[in-house]
């Protein structure tokens, strides 16, 4: 069995099994907001690591074959993205994030302490990744 290797490519995610990440991440960042899942002293930040969780489990799932530094850069990138994207203040945007959907997705304030929220919780995706890949692989092999 040769060593598993987080870049190269895989064969190993399954695409339930990811669906199954993205739907529970998504009840843990709903929750998180509506249950007080974490200490009040994280404020919201947990919510907004768990939300760029939920985008890497999203990406994986729809290209269960990146690697796991292409997904975590893909997922950071589009997670930043979307933080500025806060700053823009056109009417269609704004009234997007007046709606609950739209509220969830695009949120409405910028904060830079945001950023630091989802490269954690990219880094979480990350792990939980190559944890759950590595030990499918060895379980296969």
């Amino acid at each position: 069995m040769k060593p598993y290797s987080a870049s190269a490519p895989n064969k190993y995610r399954s695409r339930t099994l990811c669906a199954a990440a993205f739907v529970l991440t998504l009840a843990a960042g709903y929750f998180s907001r509506k249950v007080h899942l974490f200490p009040a002293a994280l404020g919201k930040y947990p919510g907004d690591a768990l939300w760029a969780l939920m985008v890497y489990w999203l990406i994986v799932c729809v290209r269960p074959t990146l690697s796991i530094p292409k997904s975590a850069l893909i997922t950071f990138a589009i997670s930043v993205a979307i933080e500025f994207l806060k700053l823009v203040q056109t009417p269609w945007l704004v009234a997007a994030r007046h709606s609950k959907f739209g509220a969830l997705i695009f949120g409405h304030v910028f904060s830079w302490n945001n950023i630091i929220a989802y490269a954690v919780g990219v880094a979480i995706g990350a792990a939980l990744d190559y944890f759950f890949l590595r030990r499918r692989q060895i379980d296969e092999t």
